[in-house]
């Protein structure tokens, strides 16, 4: 109530401003308003992905959809009624009565834009679920997102509905890829990406580069149609599905596809996992070949992904209840998961959007793999063939020295512990930009640098001591000595690697970790930084500091989350190993 009562003022207000001033001077605005939206919507995509692409701010990637759709609107709004200022500078005169009609009309009009982009603007930035008390979409019993309502005054959806048919017909772009074809239901899209774990307070968003889609398939079942929505791991429970509008999905007039989707560190929540519900992944397809600009946006039903850090073997997931939300397991940098979807038979996929970002599925570009029932789809997942995409990088070994480590002696250059290295303690009120848990864990937050009075001196109090890092369950810190007092293979790696090399450790399986913090220590001075949904990404993120052989007090350890359960093989930076372990580091 509180979201509608703005917008109606916000177009009240508007429209009430133009009245006063005329039809002529609110019609030269209203069709301001209209070119600078319709400019807003075409760079907004472009814009977007560019501030994105390659950025490491936080911020940033939360605000980055909303702020380019509302700034160039902002922007060009400014621009063009300036112009139209100087360039028509006189009003037209007509009668009171048609002026402050046509005033009220044209004012309304410009208010319901500026309304409903300001809304969309606003809902594209990490905000929670609800704004103002306010949520159109939610989860139905069976898992399915449905929109229940809209503002009462629907300015958003007035606003995409516009600038859709608009892009349809009269500013069709030349090659076809309009806004109404790849964005149906537009005003929907900032709601459901807020609906994810923690009631918003997770990524709405990710940038460009922290996913690839690797595969696809395709399910059309010659017997039971209803076999689309069970598998064999829990035949015996059924499922259901519904459409945004509300309508039930007939499985015997539909037929499934699955995308196999790698997410890279990028992905990863503060707390070191990818978190994904169904309502943040959308697949837009074309159910009439003959009809382009006719889609439809449908949610994933159900997803298959890795079900233990320590093993390879895959589990099918159901959103079968409200606020369903899945993660991956342990500590590694990729993780490959793939989404089912129940769309029309017949129909089209046109793309994907996962958490904001669209990536073109013309089954054209990516041909999926077709299977006759959903036990042939039930066998590649148990054989872990159905995603088969590990990101394994192709190593050089030729250097790699053999290690002897045992990671219990604390002068190991390896260690498995979650306590800070070089015995620092830091102290509760004066920790800097590092957050804590409840336990007085180090969670998250930025690189802190402390003097040397900012550490916790001998004898403080226990309940405000820091000297751990938070990790979950199923993880566990292992911390790498890559200064001077490492003779073996860490000393100045970056010479023997390059300084765009990425810092790795290599398990049993095959699977890699990035380093998600760091400890560096220089003459009383102390650098900590620790951040699981930030991992480092090169030797000289983050402000890791170079080492020198004219600075033989330097001590620098990189710190890694790793899977509980399994071993680490080898080290290396970049595609070169430095280290191989024998025996294997056990992860406990």
């Amino acid at each position: 109530m509180v979201l509608s009562l703005i917008v109606i003022a916000i177009v009240g207000a508007i429209a009430y401003m133009w009245s006063a001033r005329g039809a002529f001077s609110a019609f030269l605005h209203m069709l301001c308003v209209i070119v600078a939206g319709a400019l807003a919507f075409a760079f907004w995509e472009p814009l977007a992905i560019a501030m994105l692409s390659g950025t490491d701010s936080p911020t940033l990637v939360d605000l980055g959809w909303g702020l380019a759709l509302g700034m160039p609107f902002a922007i060009i709004l400014l621009v063009l009624r300036v112009a139209c200022d100087k360039l028509v500078p006189a009003n037209l005169d007509f009668d009171q009565a048609f002026n402050v009609v046509g005033g009220l009309v044209f004012g309304a009009v410009s208010g319901t834009i500026t309304a409903g982009i300001l809304v969309m603007s606003v809902g594209y930035t990490r905000l929670e679920t609800q704004i103002a008390s306010f949520q159109p979409i939610n989860f139905q019993p069976n898992g399915s997102v449905v929109r229940e309502g809209g503002l009462l005054y629907p300015a958003d959806r007035l606003t995409a509905w516009f600038y859709s048919t608009l892009s349809n017909s009269t500013l069709l772009p030349p090659d076809g890829r309009s806004l109404g074809r790849l964005r149906p239901q537009l005003a929907d899209e900032h709601w459901m990406l807020r609906m994810n774990y923690e009631e918003g307070k997770s990524k709405s968003t990710i940038t460009p580069g922290a996913f690839e889609v690797k595969g696809a398939y395709k399910v059309t079942p010659s017997g039971d149609p209803a076999q689309l929505l069970s598998d064999s791991f829990d035949a015996a429970r059924k499922q259901t599905v519904t459409n945004v509008d509300g309508t039930p999905v007939d499985p015997a007039q539909s037929e499934l596809f699955g995308y196999v989707v790698r997410f890279s560190a990028g992905a990863r929540e503060e707390s070191g996992r990818i978190v994904v519900g169904n309502a943040q992944l959308r697949l837009v397809v074309q159910p009439n070949p003959n009809d382009e600009f006719t889609t439809l946006a449908v949610h994933p039903f159900a997803m298959v992904s890795q079900a233990a850090g320590d093993k390879l073997t895959l589990g099918r997931w159901r959103f079968d209840a409200p606020r369903v939300f899945v993660s991956s397991v342990g500590g590694r940098d990729d993780a490959p998961m793939a989404f089912e979807f129940l769309v029309p038979k017949g129909s089209k996929p046109v793309a994907l959007y996962v958490k904001g970002v669209r990536v073109d599925v013309d089954p054209e570009k990516i041909k999926p793999t077709e299977f006759a029932s959903t036990r042939d789809r039930d066998t590649q997942i148990s054989s872990g063939a159905i995603t088969s995409v590990t990101g394994q990088t192709k190593f050089d070994r030729s250097a790699a020295v053999r290690v002897r480590s045992d990671p219990s002696v604390s002068e190991s250059a390896i260690r498995v512990t979650n306590r800070l290295p070089y015995n620092i303690i830091v102290q509760k009120d004066t920790r800097k930009n590092l957050e804590i848990d409840e336990q007085r864990r180090i969670n998250g937050g930025e690189l802190s640098k402390f003097g040397k009075d900012d550490t916790a001196p001998f004898g403080t109090d226990q309940l405000l001591q820091v000297n751990q890092f938070s990790v979950s369950d199923d993880q566990q810190v292992v911390q790498v000595v890559v200064d001077g007092a490492n003779t073996q293979f860490g000393f100045l790696v970056s010479a023997a690697a390059g300084a765009s090399g990425r810092p790795v450790l290599v398990d049993n399986l095959g699977l890699e970790y990035s380093p998600t913090g760091y400890v560096y220590q220089k003459s009383g001075e102390t650098w900590i930084y620790f951040n699981p949904g930030a991992p480092i990404q090169s030797l000289t993120d983050r402000e890791m500091p170079t080492l020198s052989r004219s600075q033989p007090d330097q001590k620098l350890t990189l710190i890694f989350v790793v899977s509980k359960g399994v071993k680490i093989k080898e080290f290396g930076i970049g595609a070169r190993i430095l280290a191989d372990f024998n025996p294997q580091i056990e992860v406990r």
